[in-house]
């Protein structure tokens, strides 16, 4: 597939490509894109939202994660925690 955009509008998109993390890949950039406009909010916190977010930001989350020390075994007052939150956020939705 081929896409004819107007000159005047090419520098934009570029730029945008580049500060998103995709340096000159357009068509990496605009996949991207469709791909983010068609991710389903399953309610998730927006801090974790991959949508609109650029590979450079998944890489700093990623690697944010791996950083954060060894994993912990979750307990049961995490595992209650954690369907207390999942159950609220379910109830919020009707």
């Amino acid at each position: 597939m081929q896409i004819n955009l107007p000159d005047d509008v090419v520098p934009l998109i570029l730029q945008k490509a580049a500060a998103a993390g995709f340096g000159g890949q357009v068509d990496a950039y605009v996949a991207a894109l469709i791909a983010a406009d068609d991710v389903e909010d399953y309610g998730a916190p927006a801090e974790f939202s991959l949508a609109g977010k650029s590979r450079e930001a998944i890489d700093e989350m990623i690697s944010a994660g791996i950083e954060g020390g060894p994993p912990t075994q979750m307990k049961p007052e995490d595992w209650q925690s954690l369907h207390a939150r999942i159950d609220q956020r379910e109830s919020s939705k009707s």
